[in-house]
């Protein structure tokens, strides 16, 4: 059986989507394919299919030396997403009828199968196999490959291993499956090369094409809550998200008069430094006639303040405005909780900086805000110190999730920090609904972004809020 297709349908049992047939036959016909996939796309088991498929109906012994192990060798941004990939292939081997027998031994890294043939994953940080008689090298995630002090090692694992798989000549395949982070990198490099060369095969694969299943309601929230980083997670583009996280243009149309209201709930949020560096303080609102939107009232940083001095500033601001709470990073030290207590405010620590266990970050605060200004949710002060800090902060990848967070270059944020942390502590008790927009026949309108959502969605689709949370 010649045909990776036929080979799923009839010895593994999958019932194939379209696009995950014309990846298979690219992966079939061509020596370098890389697929560019949205997140749970089922990257993984079509890596696995090809796999199974190249490991027991491909006979390459002509290129190999008697008695010679042949590899199939799978990479992945980390341990635990490496073994993640190489039980999806297990599972083919031991739900197959026709593959149970071959297996010899099944270990957290190895599968040794009867003809010779090893199937062998591991973490990009790895070294170790170099050399090795590889026929299919897969390199799952590589945009995100990473080392352990979060430097970008995508090219350094490729220059490796790639060789490893010339033994083979025309018959081995090198195979890259990543979520782009980005138009730099080897994985952007690898696409590139794959749609010019006449032995590459590229092939983008959005989500819902890949994982037809996949909940709609739920891929409309994503792309409304970032149209810009739903366009890379899902729609599998090549965006460049290096640049400034917050449109301009956005904070233009946010900067505004603040017009007559009744506050319902009023945060005084601090970002705390003393002697060596600036102290933020910012206050929003959440007026009581409209919990749909937001004022940033007030914003300010004290420059290299003295303890005694910013914690007095800081409880006057509190009793003059009337805040309904205030707010401090809970990496801040305890002697800001207790002076202001001594002062008759309270003040709560809440998690800014590193994941809370109900999974909030700096990055999901920012993230939250900008979803505000591209909705017109969120009014902002006319201050151009907390313009340029805004316009300053951008995306970089994230050594430790593959996802995004926020970088300040050398640039400051105290007031960006601590105006950011107001506005999402003030919709905190009441959540905002997100402006239901009519979708019509699959068309989504966010002010300042539009794009058409027919490939996956129907005719109609049903209301919802967004979870802010």
């Amino acid at each position: 059986m010649k045909n990776p297709v036929e080979f799923a349908e009839q010895v593994l049992g999958i019932e194939l989507h379209p696009l995950q047939k014309e990846a298979l036959m690219g992966m079939a016909n061509h020596t370098l394919v890389a697929l560019a996939c949205g997140r749970r796309g089922g990257k993984s088991l079509t890596a696995g299919i090809w796999a199974a498929f190249d490991a027991t109906m491909r006979d390459l012994t002509r290129h190999q030396r008697r008695g010679e192990p042949r590899y199939i060798l799978l990479v992945a941004a980390s341990l635990p997403q490496a073994r993640s990939l190489f039980r999806t292939i297990v599972d083919l081997f031991k739900s197959a009828a026709m593959l149970q027998p071959l297996i010899i031994e099944s270990t957290m890294d190895e599968l040794r199968l009867s003809n010779g043939v090893i199937l062998k994953v591991m973490p990009c940080s790895d070294r170790s196999t170099r050399g090795l008689p590889v026929s299919t090298l897969i390199l799952e995630e590589l945009a995100s490959y990473s080392d352990t002090e979060g430097h970008q090692s995508g090219e350094s694992v490729y220059r490796a291993l790639a060789p490893s798989v010339a033994q083979f000549q025309g018959e081995g395949r090198i195979i890259a499956i990543s979520t782009p982070r980005g138009q730099r990198g080897v994985f952007y490099r690898l696409f590139q090369a794959a749609t010019q060369r006449d032995d590459g095969y590229a092939l983008h694969c959005p989500t819902w094409d890949m994982n037809p299943s996949i909940d709609r309601a739920f891929l409309a929230r994503e792309m409304e809550s970032d149209p810009d980083l739903f366009a890379q997670e899902y729609e599998a583009s090549f965006t460049a998200i290096g640049g400034s996280f917050i449109p301009s243009i956005k904070l233009d149309e946010a900067t505004q008069p603040l017009p007559d209201h009744d506050h319902g709930i009023r945060v005084l949020a601090l970002d705390p430094a003393f002697s060596q560096d600036d102290f933020g303080l910012a206050i929003a609102c959440v007026p009581a006639h409209d919990n749909t939107i937001c004022f940033v009232e007030h914003v300010e940083a004290l420059r290299r303040p003295t303890f005694n001095g910013a914690m007095a500033h800081a409880a006057e601001l509190a009793k003059g405005w009337d805040v309904t709470r205030v707010v401090t990073d809970q990496a801040s030290q305890q002697s800001v909780v207790e002076e202001l207590a001594k002062r008759g405010v309270t003040c709560q620590k809440v998690p800014w900086t590193g994941r809370s266990n109900s999974g909030r970050s700096k990055a999901h605060r920012y993230g939250r805000l900008k979803t505000l200004l591209m909705q017109g949710q969120l009014i902002l002060p006319d201050n151009a110190e907390l313009r340029s800090e805004f316009i300053g902060i951008t995306v970089k990848e994230s050594a430790s999730d593959p996802g995004y967070a926020i970088d300040t270059g050398s640039g400051h944020d105290d007031m960006a920090d601590a105006a950011v942390m107001a506005v999402t502590e003030a919709l905190k008790p009441k959540r905002p609904n997100s402006v239901v927009h009519d979708f019509g026949a699959g068309e989504l309108v966010i002010p300042g972004h539009q794009r058409h959502l027919s490939t996956f969605y129907g005719p109609t689709i049903p209301e919802y809020a967004i979870d802010q949370e």
